[in-house]
C-alpha cells in the first residue's frame, strides 16, 4: 500500500503500488526505491488526460534535497567569532549563549523560596508556580533574542532586562520569606 507523487520536468506522476522498499547509499545519500505490482498515472493536474501504466516492478533513484546550512551556521559558529561581529543575528546568538548559564543561576535562586512549604500546605502547590515562572522566563528570553536579531530598539537592552526582572522577583520572594521588610522598618 504505497502511494507516491513524482514531480518531473514534463509533468507530475502519481504512483500506487502494493509493495515497496527503499535502500539508502550511505556515501551519497541517494535513495533507491523499488515498487512492485502497481500503477503509474501520468498527466497534467486539472486535466482529464492521463496515461495509466501498470507495472510489475518500478525502480527509481531519489536525490536527497540540498541542505540549507544558513540557519544552523550561526549556532555552530565559535563564540570568539560572534563576539566581534556587528551582525544583529550574531549578537542575538551570543546573548543567548550567555543567557543559558545565567538563567540556571537565576532559576536556582527562584527555587529557594518556591521550595519552602508551611505545615499543612500541599506539597505540590508551588510546583505549578515554578513551572509557570520557567515558561515565562524562557519565553521572555526568546522574545528578547528575536528583538536583538531584528535590531529593534528594545533589542539594544540585550537579554539583561529579562535576567534582572527574574532576579528581582526571586530576591523579593526570598525577602518576603525572611521578613526582611519588617526588620528594616524597625
Amino acid at each position: 500500500n504505497v502511494i507516491a507523487q513524482i514531480e518531473e520536468s514534463r509533468g507530475a506522476s502519481f504512483i500506487t503500488a502494493r509493495r515497496g522498499s527503499q535502500t539508502v547509499q550511505t556515501e551519497t545519500g541517494v535513495r533507491d526505491v523499488v515498487l512492485e505490482d502497481g500503477y503509474r498515472y501520468f498527466g497534467k493536474p486539472g486535466s482529464r488526460e492521463f496515461d495509466v501504466v501498470r507495472f510489475e516492478r518500478l525502480s527509481t533513484h531519489i536525490q536527497p534535497p540540498a541542505f540549507l546550512y544558513a540557519s544552523v551556521k550561526r549556532k555552530i559558529q565559535p563564540t570568539g567569532d560572534l563576539i566581534g561581529s556587528d551582525d544583529p543575528k550574531d549578537r542575538a546568538e551570543l546573548e543567548w549563549r550567555i543567557a543559558a548559564p545565567i538563567s540556571v543561576f537565576v532559576l536556582a535562586l527562584l527555587a529557594v523560596p518556591l521550595s519552602h512549604i508551611r505545615p499543612r500546605q500541599g506539597r505540590y502547590g508551588k510546583l505549578v508556580v515554578g513551572i509557570l515562572a520557567y515558561l515565562v522566563y524562557s519565553q521572555l528570553l526568546g522574545v528578547g533574542q528575536a528583538w536583538i536579531a531584528k535590531g529593534s530598539a528594545m533589542g539594544m537592552l540585550g537579554l539583561w532586562w529579562v535576567h534582572a526582572l527574574m532576579l528581582g522577583i526571586s530576591l523579593a520572594l526570598i525577602a518576603r520569606r525572611q521578613n526582611w521588610t519588617l526588620r528594616w522598618s524597625r
